[in-house]
């Protein structure tokens, strides 16, 4: 994990999202966003919370981007229009796109809905839940291509004021080796980052496989300039309040202005 190239910890497993479903609400999981539009049209409702960190994946389906390599904002150029009208037609349908995470998830565990996305840590509660109707399998792939949400990673922090730095850099680095990782993955159900572990668990697989499409969360003072207005882009254009272009197109104007573009 690093900043600017300056490393400031080392990566042990992988934070990112991925489509949960019920078995006894839904036989077969929709494979792209065509099948979910019509999964939901059929009465089989998806959960989704309505956030910037939830949603972000569906732009990828899309063909959407966010930033150019000078880290301009171009998601109003770039996909997320079309994105977010998808959005806005699943709602339509009957989906439910929630700001209040436990109450979007509550439509989940009361089998009010088929469908909910969300990442693996949530996985052991609905398991409990659910039983041996729980499935989960990656975000619809989209028109242009394969969603993609963004990956995050847990890891080890060095304080540079500690006195003992070349020691915890070592026991960080044995905490990541592949025989931990491997333990990591095999005991407490963690998704890796090292190319060379490996699972047999299929939620775990699937949220390897949804890492492999997603999109690394930029640690850049120009991506922290999204949260704020793209927020406000998701709630005003899922509640109606602005077209999926006014929206993504105010978004984008806010996050470059906070950039000073």
């Amino acid at each position: 994990m690093a900043v600017d190239e300056s490393i400031y910890g080392i990566p042990e497993s992988t934070v990112i999202v991925a489509l949960y479903y019920n078995m006894s609400l839904l036989e077969s999981p929709p494979r792209n966003t065509e099948e979910l539009l019509q999964l939901v049209q059929d009465g089989k409702i998806i959960a989704n919370v309505l956030s910037a960190y939830y949603l972000f994946g569906w732009s990828g389906g899309f063909g959407g981007r966010l930033l150019d390599d000078d880290g301009k904002c171009i998601a109003d150029r770039e996909g997320w229009v079309e994105a977010m009208q998808y959005l806005v037609d699943l709602k339509q349908a009957g989906g439910i796109f929630e700001p209040n995470y436990e109450t979007a998830e509550a439509f989940f565990l009361r089998e009010d809905a088929a469908m909910f996305v969300n990442g693996p840590w949530s996985y052991p509660k609905y398991k409990q839940s659910l039983g041996d109707n729980l499935g989960v399998v990656v975000l619809p792939s989209g028109p242009a291509g394969p969603a993609a949400p963004l990956i995050g990673a847990d890891g080890f922090y060095i304080n540079p004021n500690s006195h003992n730095v070349e020691a915890a850099i070592e026991f960080a680095l044995f905490l990541t080796n592949q025989e931990s990782s491997q333990s990591f993955t095999e005991i407490a159900g963690h998704i890796p980052v090292r190319l060379d572990v490996t699972s047999n668990v299929p939620y775990i697989t699937t949220f390897m496989e949804s890492s492999a499409f997603g999109y690394p969360e930029p640690q850049s003072e120009q991506f922290a300039n999204y949260w704020s207005p793209f927020e406000e882009m998701f709630f005003k254009v899922l509640t109606g309040e602005v077209t999926p272009k006014q929206g993504v197109s105010e978004a984008c104007e806010k996050m470059d202005a906070a950039n000073e573009w």
